[in-house]
């Protein structure tokens, strides 16, 4: 396969030391490995969701600097359906589809729009859909979204 091809031998009866080596073996080695490489890279951003974690449940810390926290807005999930609470609202049943509620996210983030998001979700629901909610909420200008519960 890949070996040396022989020379012939020079003037003096000595042989020649070049060799000729066979590079299609491994020129096709590189070449599976490069593809493998280029369509596995698709894959390290595809699973990536990016969330801040919530400060509760997590180490507590003292804030460095007396400023007030920003308000928050709340979106539960549950296998139902969603509820959302806009920051200093009541809690307010969304149905319809996710036509209204990204409507109602979009909102919530032109009346607030330094608040943040907490999605919370309800045991029993399907992984899917909690992504989906965070979807839906960057599709509405969301970009501060943590999980609780």
């Amino acid at each position: 396969m890949a070996g040396s091809v022989p020379m012939p031998t020079r003037a003096g009866g000595r042989k020649s030391v070049d060799a000729a080596l066979n590079l299609v073996p491994f020129i096709d080695l590189l070449s599976c490995c490069i593809s493998f490489l280029l369509i596995t890279a698709v894959w390290t951003q595809l699973a990536a969701v990016d969330v801040t974690p919530s400060d509760r449940g997590g180490a507590r810390h003292e804030p460095t600097s007396p400023e007030p926290a920003p308000p928050r807005a709340r979106l539960y999930v549950d296998p139902g359906g969603y509820t959302f609470v806009a920051p200093g609202g009541r809690p307010e049943r969304v149905d319809g589809g996710d036509e209204r509620l990204r409507n109602h996210l979009a909102a919530a983030r032109r009346a607030a729009p330094e608040a943040q998001l907490s999605i919370e979700v309800s045991d029993g629901t399907p992984y899917g859909r909690a992504l989906h909610a965070v979807d839906l909420a960057h599709a509405a200008s969301w970009r501060d979204v943590g999980f609780d519960g």
